[in-house]
């Protein structure tokens, strides 16, 4: 089987509430805590736990912002819409793996 690279949206909109991130006090509902870890860290360790994925690409957290998933990520800082996230995940793929033929997008902040 051919590797997968994962783009893993964890972004959000300037200007634009998001409860459940200020019912928690978290800059972003990917970073909301859901039992003791944020949202993104249980997305990105069920994905790093399948043996098809290669590479797991963060989008809307700035590897500045200092975030540990415990395990190794390439963190993208966030752009201005869901869409150019995806575009810029899929611009990281591909400049580390010119390759790649298969890439998953996944949302951060649904950790099911």
């Amino acid at each position: 089987m051919e590797p997968i690279d994962v783009i893993v949206t964890a972004g959000y909109s300037e200007g634009k509430p998001d409860l459940l991130a200020e019912y928690t006090g978290s800059p972003r509902k990917a970073l909301a805590p859901l039992a003791g870890k944020p949202m993104v860290w249980h997305v990105v360790h069920a994905l790093r736990a399948a043996p098809s994925i290669r590479d797991i690409i963060v989008m809307g957290i700035a590897p500045e912002e200092g975030v540990d998933l415990g395990t190794p990520v390439t963190f993208v800082r966030n752009q201005p819409g869901l869409l150019d996230n995806v575009y810029a995940g899929l611009d990281t793929v591909l400049r580390q793996h010119p390759d790649a033929i298969m890439t998953l997008v996944a949302s951060g902040d649904i950790p099911c």
